[in-house]
């Protein structure tokens, strides 16, 4: 039914059982090359655009990490998993390059995977698939990325980065501690207000100038 979709394919699109075939001959080699793939395509469109949107988007590059839980059916389907909400689900886990609206490196993972253990990996691929002339580079991911190691590799690479923080105890312990200077407005978000906290979980590099922000609302 996607009829504009139709009009870009050399050949019609095949039936499911065909595409599964063709993909099944895809060997580790095969997908190691598809970071590249992607930057070079990624550099040629970035290449086509007008001179001020192209040195906007290469200026400065935002990778956005989230993963989500998607619906599947079928019992022997690999690797399914029943989330909290009872469905049975698989857990797609993608980086996007934000600005751009254009995914970079993405997993298929098991609905009972826990994101955090290739999500360096994952942000690797990503940054390998962005175009050539990207000056700075800075990522977000939500609280299911929590993990020093994500924290050490940001670091590592020099890359600036915003981890949403799982609501542990000692988090709240420390979020209302904060001294009442200690909290200013929100910039757009009504009744909020956030402040920079004591708080870092121990395995997390303490002189490495990363900072805890706290929110209130």
């Amino acid at each position: 039914a996607d009829t504009a979709g139709q009009l870009l394919e050399p050949v019609p699109t095949p039936a499911s059982t065909t595409w599964a075939g063709i993909a099944k001959r895809f060997t580790d080699t095969h997908l190691a090359g598809i970071p590249a793939a992607l930057k070079v395509i990624n550099t040629d469109w970035v290449n086509r655009l007008p001179a001020v949107r192209r040195r906007a988007l290469l200026r400065e590059v935002t990778i956005d990490g989230d993963s989500t839980d998607v619906e599947v059916y079928g019992r022997t389907k690999q690797g399914a998993a029943h989330a909290y909400t009872g469905a049975l689900t698989l857990r797609p886990h993608i980086g996007h390059w934000a600005e751009a609206g254009v995914p970079l490196a993405a997993d298929l993972l098991g609905g009972k995977e826990d994101p955090r253990s290739s999500v360096v990996d994952l942000l690797d691929r990503a940054i390998g698939a962005l175009p050539d002339g990207v000056e700075h580079i800075r990522c977000r991911w939500d609280a299911g990325y929590f993990a020093a190691d994500l924290a050490k590799a940001c670091i590592t690479r020099g890359i600036r980065f915003a981890i949403g923080a799982k609501r542990t105890r000692p988090l709240i312990v420390a979020a209302g501690q904060a001294p009442d200077e200690a909290w200013v407005r929100a910039i757009g978000m009504e009744d909020t207000e956030i402040a920079v906290i004591d708080h870092l979980p121990g395995t997390w590099p303490k002189d490495a100038g990363i900072r805890c922000i706290a929110r209130r609302t």
